[in-house]
This record gives structure tokens, sequence and C-alpha cells, in this order.
């Protein structure tokens, strides 16, 4: 879901991913 698109926008998504 938007690795590298938005993951400032995605504060959970973020996280998740890192």
């Amino acid at each position: 879901f938007a690795r590298s698109a938005r993951p400032k926008q995605d504060p959970k998504e973020g996280k998740r991913k890192c």
C-alpha cells in the first residue's frame, strides 16, 4: 500500500513498513 508513495501521510503504514 503506497510503500514509498506517501509514507508521511500514513503514520500506521510507515511504522509497519519500517
